[in-house]
């Protein structure tokens, strides 16, 4: 399910009372408002994360981007194959994007979090 709640302005306030009541998982992007609403658990973006690990590749020495063993690399190898799978799956029912996803990409969520 997928709710926007558009305020005019973005106040820690606005989240606690639309969120009011809300148990579960809230995917949201970095904004610190979303920290106060209590009883859910913040679930981040992959396409922030992946972000973050291309910055810091291109403000790595040059020395250092070919890299293959560092943090950045590897964290932004694993963006790009979770990433694969999605465009593979987006013709896929929501079943058959389900099964997929935890046949071939929680291997690959299980070896990022390593």
């Amino acid at each position: 399910m997928v709710i926007y709640d558009y305020q005019k302005t973005r106040g820690g306030e606005h989240p606690q009372i639309f969120l009011s009541g809300f148990k579960g998982y809230l995917h949201v992007d970095g904004y610190a408002g979303y920290h106060k609403v209590p009883a859910v658990t913040l679930v981040g973006c992959w396409a922030h994360a992946r972000r973050k690990y291309d910055e810091a590749l291109k403000a790595a020495p040059p020395a250092a981007r070919g890299n293959k063993d560092s943090v950045a690399s590897q964290g932004l190898a694993y963006c790009n194959a979770l990433f694969a799978i999605e465009r593979e799956l987006k013709d896929a029912s929501p079943e058959e994007r389900y099964a997929e996803r935890k046949k071939r990409s929680l291997p690959i969520l299980g070896a990022y979090s390593v």
